[in-house]
């Protein structure tokens, strides 16, 4: 029971991460940015290719995470600047299309074969804890990863001073506007930050397990799951979240069957919002004048 439950923490560490980019990047824009998935596959790509021409594994993974946040400021300029007044339909319609955009340029250069990171010897061992769970280093890893990840963006958004800026653009996109802050620069700082945050998550997911082409759309389906059970707009519901919806899949797994894992994770979606919309700690305000830019 108890290595089953680890399992399920290492997975939904994994959902956390990505939830977190989501999170973060709609609760400032209120864009749902559903092509992080495509973000995600690219992170496991670049890591790839970094580790398989000789870069140390720490710097492929950094290199991943650096590389989809270049990308991010791309996708925000290229394909929902220029959305900012429009609906949020307009904007999932765009997150779609890069979501299939991102996945198919990664079936062309990459083939459609699945793959995985190549993961140093001193990452290859099994960590014991007090002999009664099991779990391969670079799961353990992964956990401490979105941990310090978590305390990392808290601390940015909260002490520094464009942290704040986004916090203002959050709560309001026209007083902030007014008062001088640069919605574009915030814009890039945020798909950047998210957009990161989901490479190196398909990095480290790459590495601990495996990866191709399509293996973005569910995970950023899963992490809108996750962004729900949690709470729109919450990072720590994410994290949460995440956590409850691994558990869960790895219970269902192990005592259930694997055909109905998808089944469970999305009718937990579904009570959630039956039974409890605004999440285990969101409350939804409500989306800022999209006249403003």
């Amino acid at each position: 029971m108890l290595q089953v439950l680890a399992n399920g923490l290492v997975n939904g560490a994994v959902l956390a991460l990505i939830a977190i980019s989501l999170t973060i990047i709609f609760s400032i824009l209120r864009v749902p940015h559903f092509g992080l998935g495509g973000v995600f596959v690219w992170g496991a790509f670049v890591a790839f290719v970094a580790a398989e021409h000789g870069v140390p594994f720490g710097l492929a993974v950094l290199a991943a995470a650096v590389a989809m946040a270049l990308v991010g400021v791309l996708i925000e300029r290229l394909a929902f600047r220029s959305l900012r007044a429009a609906t949020e339909e307009a904007m999932f319609v765009s997150a779609i299309g890069v979501l299939i955009a991102m996945e198919n340029a990664a079936l062309l250069v990459g083939g459609g074969e699945t793959r995985s990171v190549p993961v140093p010897e001193s990452l290859r061992f099994v960590v014991s804890f007090g002999g009664l769970v099991y779990l391969p280093a670079m799961r353990v890893l992964i956990c401490a990863v979105t941990a310090l990840a978590f305390a990392a963006l808290i601390l940015f958004v909260r002490t520094t001073r464009t942290g704040k800026a986004m916090r203002a653009v959050a709560q309001d996109r026209v007083a902030a506007r007014l008062l001088g802050i640069p919605i574009d620069r915030i814009a890039s700082w945020t798909f950047a930050i998210g957009s990161g945050l989901a490479g190196l998550a398909g990095a480290l997911v790459g590495a601990a397990f495996t990866f191709n082409f399509e293996m973005g759309s569910l995970s950023i389906l899963k992490a809108f799951v996750v962004v729900v059970l949690g709470g729109l707009g919450s990072v720590a519901g994410a994290l949460v979240g995440g956590l409850v919806l691994g558990v869960v899949d790895s219970l269902t797994l192990t005592y259930v069957t694997s055909e109905y894992k998808q089944l469970v994770a999305f009718g937990l979606l579904i009570l959630v919002l039956v039974l409890r919309p605004t999440g285990l700690f969101g409350q939804r305000s409500a989306r800022a004048d999209a006249t403003a830019s």
